[in-house]
């Protein structure tokens, strides 16, 4: 099958009119494994944070919103401001069209240093879903740790290494040409020590999740149709992790 290859941000773009039912697989895990973990833990940790000014938020390569919205539903003890930033205007403008007038949106790429910047420049909490795949790991998680208040609090998520070993984010077009972004496997101990070396600390365990078919059953049938050839290997990890303190660093 042939493929192309594209700038990451161009091929979101043309991505983005079926990014949201093209029955991906690792998307429906991350959004299960968000709403069931990694944003309860979120929640919990930021709410135990010394902080009289409302929470700030950002939704990281946010996309169409899938995880935006995720976290403009959460039941947060006290709302918090709410922003979703991304490289791609085709994507941010689908995100604008389904979430709440709450959330603020920017469009801009944290990780190049020609971007335009986020107009707060550290955050309490941080969600980074599926888009480190997409990044070197020194240069992802210094913007990260970058993006944090001392003390903030990050979830990260990513393609598992087991997955990424035979493929990648991207999607068929009408021809059914295969397009393709710039894409790194990253192992979760890499990952991890990378996180660390930016002054970010792993709290908790790093989950992983394996497919079997009795998972599939909860999803539709348009995810299943693409997801049996997986069952039985990992595709998936996430983890949250803490900004050190500057007394600490």
């Amino acid at each position: 099958m042939a493929s192309t290859n594209h700038t990451t941000s161009d091929l979101y773009t043309l991505w983005a009119p079926t990014y949201d039912t093209d029955g991906n697989i690792l998307q429906a895990i991350d959004s299960a494994q968000l709403t069931t973990s990694l944003l309860p833990t979120l929640s919990a940790l930021l709410s135990q944070r010394p902080n009289t000014e409302p929470l700030t938020l950002l939704d990281l390569g946010s996309g169409t919103g899938r995880t935006t919205l995720l976290l403009a539903a959460h039941p947060w003890p006290n709302p918090p401001a709410l922003t979703a930033c991304d490289s791609s205007a085709a994507m941010l403008a689908v995100a604008r069209a389904k979430c709440p007038d709450t959330v603020s949106f920017a469009l801009c790429d944290p990780f190049s240093p020609s971007s335009s910047t986020l107009p707060d420049a550290a955050f309490d909490g941080v969600t980074s879903t599926l888009v480190l795949e997409h990044i070197p790991l020194q240069t992802y998680f210094r913007t990260l740790a970058s993006l944090l208040k001392p003390g903030g609090l990050a979830a990260v998520t990513n393609m598992h290494p087991d997955m990424g070993a035979g493929t990648q984010a991207g999607f068929k077009d009408e021809g059914g040409v295969r397009l393709k972004g710039e894409s790194f496997v990253h192992g979760v101990r890499e990952s991890v020590e990378a996180a660390r070396e930016a002054g970010l600390e792993r709290v908790g365990d790093v989950r992983e999740v394996e497919v079997d078919e009795g998972m599939l059953e909860g999803f539709g049938e348009g995810v299943r149709k693409g997801a049996r050839k997986w069952v039985g290997r990992r595709v998936w990890f996430g983890l949250v992790l803490r900004k050190r303190e500057e007394r600490e660093a």
